[in-house]
């Protein structure tokens, strides 16, 4: 079988990078291989120089628009280079790109991510996919919301996910019973999506933020951490609540706020996320 490329030349990725900057949780690593149930499709990658290798079954008309290699990369580092400071984050971090998660498995997964670290989260997202989710050419898939409808909190903490267990239990009957859909806020404005988020318990506006940008299409959104407050004071001089480092970067960074965001926090954190980093 001749094998499957996606040529990178025009659209260029790091693909370790920006599948360890901390924006999604469900892949895994099998040598050089990137493997995940991506949307209900497996997929199976890896880079080599310009090229995306697929393994056969993979789609890349599915990987392409997974990874966002329709963003014009080169357009958003020439406008976010005019600023001193991202011109240095976007030259450590080279091809990194955002992501269209799920919104479905986002949800949660920013749910479970919250006052974790990055290894806890992976291992809760794949507890969820090994113990409810259906297997997709013989890789487990996230469970989808009536598979994990099924479940109780009681049964959830069972796989170690803490306090998380209720708000989980809660927003997948919602989402299973058709009375909340996490897919159709990418129709709305970024602030209805927003306020829609806030409004399930759980979710907090810096995981709606994450949400928003990693699986909404809002690429306006600027979630906000430790690390991002640290950046903002350290190379900005700007401090204050949330909403006024918010209201700074939609000033300052216009519609490519969450591509600032991410630059950013993998720069300040030194590249792809330590094992150790801790998401409030």
């Amino acid at each position: 079988m001749n094998e499957a490329w996606i040529d990178l030349r025009r659209r260029p990725i790091d693909l370790e990078r920006t599948l360890t900057c901390g924006q999604a949780f469900g892949w895994r690593r099998s040598g050089p291989t990137w493997i995940k149930v991506a949307a209900g499709k497996r997929c199976a990658i890896q880079q080599s120089g310009t090229r995306l290798i697929l393994e056969p079954g993979t789609d890349p008309r599915h990987v392409a628009r997974y990874l966002r290699l329709d963003d014009d990369l080169d357009a958003m580092a020439r406008a976010l280079g005019r600023d001193a400071v991202l011109s240095r984050a976007l030259a450590e971090c080279p091809g990194l790109r955002l992501v269209r998660e799920d919104p479905w498995e986002c949800l949660v997964t920013y749910m479970l991510a919250q006052n974790s670290t990055i290894l806890r989260t992976q291992a809760a997202v794949r507890a969820l996919a090994e113990r409810y989710g259906a297997r997709v050419e013989g890789e487990p898939r996230f469970p989808s919301p009536a598979e994990l409808a099924r479940a109780s909190a009681r049964e959830l903490r069972r796989l170690r996910i803490g306090y998380r267990a209720p708000w989980i239990a809660r927003v997948a009957r919602a989402v299973a019973a058709g009375a909340f859909d996490p897919a159709a806020l990418r129709r709305a404005t970024y602030r209805d999506a927003i306020e829609r988020l806030i409004s399930i318990d759980g979710i907090g506006r810096k995981t709606a933020d994450c949400i928003a940008l990693y699986a909404l299409e809002k690429l306006e959104a600027f979630p906000i951490d430790t690390w991002i407050r640290k950046a903002l004071c350290v190379h900005y001089g700007i401090e204050g609540r949330d909403d006024d480092l918010r209201a700074f970067a939609a000033t300052r960074f216009g519609p490519h706020a969450g591509y600032a965001q991410i630059y950013l926090f993998a720069w300040v954190r030194g590249g792809p996320l330590a094992d150790g980093a801790v998401f409030e």
